[in-house]
């Protein structure tokens, strides 16, 4: 095989819809002459489709680069505040072993490098687990990336008949078949089709469908198919198609979400005082320093002195950048959605997690999602007569008389006995019928559960006669119906089926119980709508089916004269059994839910009074809060914007209704709206929403649109997906209200410290305050982080999205037990070495107070773990597994640290009662906790803190 069209140009062909080459190679048919490919069988060799895979590609696209641990280490290590370590740590080992100790006078060769190499040890660690934090995260975000890509199957034409592949096994040459909700991964041209629109608007920014056909067959990959059917030939596949060429060119490292810019810009600031911090701290050891120098002259200069007082500044910085912030939101964003894929939610963007823990509103589909994923038709009205399905027996119909067809004025619905009936047999096969062809190439539940009354009718073995010409018009939502119209035996037949006021209005005849086809007059028109609003108030969808026989030239036409109604049906959707109780949370949580619906008004009001969306104060129906998407669609933008919120129920709805809904609502810049949708027309809804929800069983337009993916179809997902957005944003501000207090105390105690101190050197040093950064960041980040959810999470109102991320709790939290520490720690420097029974300032003091500043923040990891106002810092403790290995692991390197140290850390052994003197100036942190509540409580008169 030579093919002759390079990818390029055949890319460039469909991606900029190149016609003048088009017509050049004559048009679908030249380009499959030039493919080698027949058009009416597809491909047939295997050698064949492996040839093409080679000369043009595989359909996926190569995954992007990964960066090394050793990438990872040398970007590490790249820190301005690492590098700056690291050549503090060189200059002092150089110091130390060639000046004099000033201590000592001399210089100290066999102890001189140990500070210089400590720092550079204790730089190294924290590069190391810098760089495999990075890299573990890259990895479990890679990991997640290829659990939430989708394997999607393609229906081909191979060897002449149809088969299904999956997307990424489609070379150049293969012939696809197209229907409503395709999401084109390749490249393609239309060879034929009946009403085909595609959504370009991800490819060309146009909101407007395009109708393909009539001089524009090309179908560019990442487009969809809005409507229609068809097949088109597959022209270029992965790398060399127009998306796949766009996003190869494209790639770049991921946004940080919103919550990760905030806390970058927080770590700016914090870090920014943290420099003049360190600044200061330096300032006033060399001014002191070079004072006692000038009233001392017999004190002798050591620059050895100054080096260290600048080490000690710098690793100030080291403590005062909280990087940690931005690792926290990674850890807890990847904990969170590797967690929530269990709970049913697979994330397909990062931000969306966050983003539902400030929801305040959920636009929900119903079927599917608030109901069970199972239909069955329960009734049935047809030539005149209501038979109620739900109990029926093998040869028994319970019959509920509407009187005469002949004298609809005595129609009324009563119930009857139960009877054996004989209905005539035409009647009963045009019901089937109709229902088997408006239904073809359907396979949701509403068919489904249709084809199943087919089954029980008795004409499960009917099969459609084969007809050379079939038209087919699938289910629209604009237009809720669905047409298939057959052209045989010299005369033409349109099945229809759809929403029963829609079809039911369109109707011009009937058919009674013996087969005729009678004028539908007002009166038995009045008839009809009784039933269906009794179907409707208990809570049933209803569907009407009705048929049109014409002559062979009306087959060409798309309206017709006359149409039959030939059946009502009603068909029940059991609601989940879980989801009431989840409407209850999504209220308790001050969430409101709202369902938006195709169903007519009478039978979305019924289901939404069932789930609990609907109060038992609305007995009627009330236009407040219930009303059509007609209604809602024709109203003044500001009379629209005024009701949107208190509106639950949104019936016979189109995907645009569901679109505007959530448009008005988010004119409130307060608002986080959350939609659920699965049909290709719900695209926009789900992109406009702050998060879309996709069902796993939706088309792959809904879930191209979608942040999340329920992989159960559940109402219940949403909620879990709020409860551990929540859980991600308390998570963080636990962090934060941890650290900061670390922070500002550890900053504190070295430069009030150095002050105090004869020798003129920091209490806490370099090495130390490294450790105590490795503590406060990549530790507490670890075991903060990743705190699991509990249902207390939804016993409280969404946070604004114009809410503070340090709230006034926290700042009680953060100043009480900071000045907490730094009064310990000044006690321990001015008192302690007469309590502790050591020498002023000694390595024995000095060892007291870095070992009793650890503990200190070991005891207060479980206080931090309260945001709220509860007095009980162990609550719900065993949901914090990750937290309390972090703690022991902590408690068991200082044990470590404390009596193996020595003088790599600047340390030495304390005795037990030293130890135990430490352990109670900690765990006074806990009593300090519930005074600060307390006296919060007190301020604010309230027991409950968003």
């Amino acid at each position: 095989m030579k093919f002759t069209l390079e990818p390029d140009s055949l890319r460039d062909m469909v991606g900029q819809k190149d016609t003048q080459l088009y017509n050049k190679l004559g048009g679908v048919a030249g380009v499959a002459n030039e493919l080698e490919v027949n058009l009416h069988s597809g491909l047939c060799r295997a050698e064949e489709i492996d040839t093409r895979a080679i000369r043009y590609g595989k359909n996926v696209l190569p995954p992007a680069e990964r960066m090394t641990l050793w990438e990872f280490i040398k970007d590490a290590a790249n820190d301005k505040t690492m590098l700056i370590l690291i050549g503090a740590a060189v200059l002092s080992l150089v110091l130390g072993l060639t000046t004099p100790d000033p201590r000592t006078g001399v210089v100290e060769y066999s102890t001189g490098w140990i500070e210089g190499a400590a720092i550079l040890v204790s730089v190294f660690i924290v590069i190391m687990v810098t760089a495999v934090n990075d890299f573990k995260k890259q990895e479990k975000f890679a990991e997640l990336e290829n659990t939430s890509t989708e394997h999607r199957t393609v229906t081909v034409l191979r060897n002449g008949h149809k088969t299904d592949i999956l997307s990424e096994d489609l070379v150049v040459g293969d012939v696809i078949a197209l229907r409503t909700g395709t999401r084109l991964t390749v490249d393609a041209i239309l060879i034929s089709g009946q009403g085909v629109v595609c959504d370009e608007s991800d490819i060309t920014g146009e909101t407007d469908d395009v109708p393909k056909g009539d001089g524009d067959d090309f179908l560019i990959s990442g487009t969809s198919l809005t409507e229609g059917i068809g097949y088109a030939l597959v022209t270029a596949v992965g790398v060399s198609s127009f998306s796949g060429h766009i996003a190869m060119i494209t790639r770049a490292k991921k946004k940080p979400t919103p919550l990760q810019e905030k806390l970058e810009h927080l770590a700016d600031v914090i870090g920014k005082f943290g420099l003049l911090a360190a600044s200061i701290t330096f300032v006033i050891l060399a001014a002191k320093e070079t004072y006692l120098l000038w009233i001392n002259a017999d004190q002798k200069f050591h620059f050895m002195k100054y080096w260290e007082m600048l080490t000690t500044a710098v690793a100030i910085v080291v403590v005062a950048v909280p990087e940690g912030l931005p690792l926290s939101v990674t850890i807890a964003l990847a904990y969170s959605m590797q967690q929530m894929l269990d709970d049913k939610n697979l994330v397909r963007h990062l931000a969306a997690c966050e983003t539902m823990g400030g929801a305040t509103c959920i636009c929900s589909d119903k079927t599917g999602t608030l109901t069970a994923n199972e239909m069955s038709v329960i009734k049935l009205w047809t030539g005149g007569q209501h038979f109620d399905l739900a109990r029926l027996k093998e040869a028994e119909w319970l019959r509920v008389s509407v009187g005469d067809a002949q004298n609809p004025q005595d129609a009324t619905p009563t119930p009857a006995d139960l009877v054996d009936i004989e209905m005539n047999r035409d009647v009963i096969k045009a019901v089937a019928e109709t229902i088997i062809y408006s239904s073809l190439d359907e396979s949701n539940r509403t068919a489904l559960a249709l084809m199943e009354l087919v089954a029980r009718l008795g004409y499960d073995s009917l099969v459609p006669p084969s007809s050379p010409d079939c038209k087919r018009e699938p289910f629209c939502s604009s237009k809720k119906q669905s047409k298939t119209k057959i052209k045989q035996k010299g005369q033409s037949i349109m099945y229809v089926k759809g929403a029963s006021e829609v079809i039911l209005a369109q109707c011009t005849h009937w058919m009674n119980q013996s087969g005729e086809r009678l004028p539908l007059t007002a009166e038995y028109r009045t008839v009809a709508e009784r039933v269906l609003n009794e179907y409707a108030s208990v809570g049933l969808r209803t569907l009407c089916i009705a048929n049109s026989q014409g002559s062979e030239q009306d087959y060409e036409m798309d309206t017709y004269a006359t149409l039959t109604c030939l059946a009502l049906i009603g068909i029940e959707e059991p609601i989940r059994p879980e989801v009431e109780e989840a409407i209850s949370q999504c209220k308790a949580a001050g969430i409101g839910v709202k369902m938006v619906t195709g169903d007519n008004l009478v039978s979305a009001v019924a289901v939404a009074r069932r789930c609990g969306i609907v109060s038992d104060d609305y007995r009627t129906l009330d236009s407040r809060v219930m009303l059509e998407g007609k209604e809602f669609r024709e109203m003044p933008h500001a009379i629209r914007i005024q009701r949107v919120k208190s509106i639950v129920v949104l019936a016979r709805a189109t995907p645009l209704d569901k679109q505007l809904l959530v448009e008005s609502l988010k004119d409130d810049p307060l608002q986080v709206v959350a939609v659920t949708g699965d049909g290709t027309n719900d695209g926009p809804a789900l992109k406009c929403a702050d998060v879309g929800f996709a069902m796993n069983s939706g088309t792959e337009v809904a879930k191209a649109a979608s942040d999340i993916i329920l992989t159960d179809d559940n109402f219940v997902g949403v909620v879990k997906a709020v409860m551990w957005g929540r859980n991600v944003n308390d998570n963080i501000r636990k962090f934060i209200q941890f650290q900061l207090t670390v922070n500002s105390a550890a900053c504190l105690i070295a430069i009030i410290g150095a002050c105090m101190s004869e020798t003129n050197l920091s209490p806490l040093k370099p090495v130390q305050l490294l450790w105590l950064n490795l503590i406060m960041d990549s530790l507490a980040a670890l075991g903060l982080a990743t705190e699991l959810p509990s249902a207390s999470l939804l016993c409280r109102d969404p946070l604004p999205k114009n809410a503070p991320i340090i709230n006034r709790h926290m700042w009680g939290f953060i100043v009480g037990q900071g000045l907490y520490q730094l009064q310990v720690c000044l006690f321990l420097l001015t008192y302690g070495h007469e309590w502790m029974g050591v020498s002023y300032f000694d390595d024995a003091h000095l060892t007291c107070v870095f070992n009793t500043f650890v503990l200190l923040q070991v005891v207060n990891f479980f206080n931090a773990r309260q945001l709220g106002l509860e007095l009980n810092v162990f609550a719900e403790i065993h949901r914090s597994h990750t937290l309390m290995v972090i703690a022991v692991v902590i408690t068991l390197f200082q044990i470590l640290i404390v009596n193996y140290g020595g003088v790599f850390f600047g340390v030495v052994p304390v005795s037990s009662d030293q130890w135990l003197k430490a352990l109670i100036l900690s765990a006074g942190s806990l009593p300090v906790s519930v005074m600060i509540k307390l006296f919060l409580k007190r301020k604010r008169g309230t027991t409950h803190d968003t």
